[in-house]
């Protein structure tokens, strides 16, 4: 934000670079909108190559560690319901074993009962 707003118009593409780091906010909409898709991520890495080649590992690096992250947290999601649903289950298994070894006992009281 600072080099956009201190650099003079040197070969870069400066309407393009003010567009996405013209203030801080922003910037942060132009990081949010790389990691989910609303803008491209080599228009974000073009500009920041043309002011330096560690600006581009940094947003690589960025990207990389968001998308694990995000895809960590779908992970999770899904593991936990499915953990869930085992839950659910295992009870109505054990609820329904439970029930069966009740009708058993009946039916031998009504057995034994006969004799």
């Amino acid at each position: 934000t600072s080099y956009v707003q201190s650099s003079p118009e040197d070969g870069l593409d400066f309407d393009t670079m003010t567009t996405f780091f013209g203030s801080m906010h922003m910037t942060l909409l132009t990081l949010t909108m790389s990691v989910l898709g609303g803008v491209s991520w080599w228009e974000v890495q073009r500009l920041l190559l043309q002011v330096h080649v560690a600006y581009g590992i940094v947003f690589v690096c960025y990207i990389s560690v968001m998308l694990v992250a995000v895809l960590n947290i779908i992970t999770g999601v899904f593991v936990n319901e499915a953990l869930d649903m085992a839950a659910s289950d295992h009870d109505v298994m054990l609820h329904a074993e439970q029930e069966k070894k009740l009708d058993q006992i009946k039916k031998l009281r009504q057995l034994f009962n006969h004799f």
